[in-house]
């Protein structure tokens, strides 16, 4: 969206507002807060997601496991030495401090890729982590050294993912209600300089994911049609919106600074 249909929305007088939900708004906002704290010398964001306190049952659809699946076996974009690359889902690993625990993440695309540098041109990574996998999250990252291996061989990436998909049919096609009720949101934006140094971070809390992402999208809307939008082409939230206009429209829906 941003490489191939971004021109020809700008020529049209167009905008797109691509990931408008809990993928990935919340990290473009903790990001673009974080680097507002750092100042100048910021030079890397790490963004992770997570989600606590659901307890046992299946806090995700089956349609939502069908999609981590089809992305674990893909290429993804990243954000490193100030460009553009591609890579393996899961290449590298970190953990977070969530709620007073560590937590491990694995990285993912995401928009904060294309958003982040926006704001700060020099910026030299930016990276976004998910934390869904839980102890797993080790597997996966282990599983990535196979991907480019599944670039050469796409029968089987087929055999592979058409395993994977079989066990996720074993799911529930709808989320747990009471898990989902007990369920906390969690996004992380880490800043560093050039050194490592830690400059800024921000935590942000919010409701279960499909409840962010449809009350989200509502507030896009309404703000769109009342020519909310500053820009065209293919836009990351902050651009579109602004970031304090973002803020706000993140608060009604529930995503708000830890504390």
């Amino acid at each position: 969206m941003f490489e191939l249909q971004g021109p020809a929305a700008e020529r049209s007088g167009a905008a797109l507002i691509p990931a408008f939900g809990n993928d990935y708004v919340p990290g473009v906002l903790a990001g673009a807060l974080a680097l507002r704290d750092a100042g100048p010398a910021a030079e890397r964001v790490d963004v992770g997601y997570f989600i606590a306190g659901g307890g046992r049952g299946q806090p995700f659809s089956r349609g939502t496991l069908n999609s981590l699946i089809g992305v674990a076996a893909e290429q993804v974009h990243a954000w490193r030495n100030g460009g553009l690359v591609r890579e393996p889902a899961g290449v590298r690993m970190r953990s977070f401090d969530v709620a007073g625990r560590r937590h491990p993440g694995v990285t993912i695309g995401g928009t904060e890729q294309f958003a982040l540098p926006a704001l700060v041109p020099g910026l030299r990574t930016v990276d976004v982590y998910l934390g869904w996998f839980g102890p797993a999250s080790p597997l996966v990252h282990a599983a990535s050294r196979v991907t480019p291996l599944l670039d050469l061989a796409p029968a089987l990436r087929r055999g592979a993912t058409r395993v994977a998909r079989l066990a996720a049919s074993r799911a529930s096609a709808e989320p747990s209600a009471q898990t989902l009720a007990r369920s906390t949101s969690h996004v992380v934006a880490e800043v560093f300089d050039g050194t490592g140094a830690l400059l800024a971070r921000t935590r942000l809390v919010a409701p279960e994911p499909y409840a962010i992402t449809a009350d989200l999208l509502a507030w896009g809307a309404h703000r769109a049609l009342d020519g909310g939008v500053q820009g065209t082409g293919t836009l990351d939230p902050v651009s579109a919106f602004g970031l304090d206009e973002l803020a706000k429209g993140a608060a009604g829906a529930g995503i708000v600074p830890e504390g």
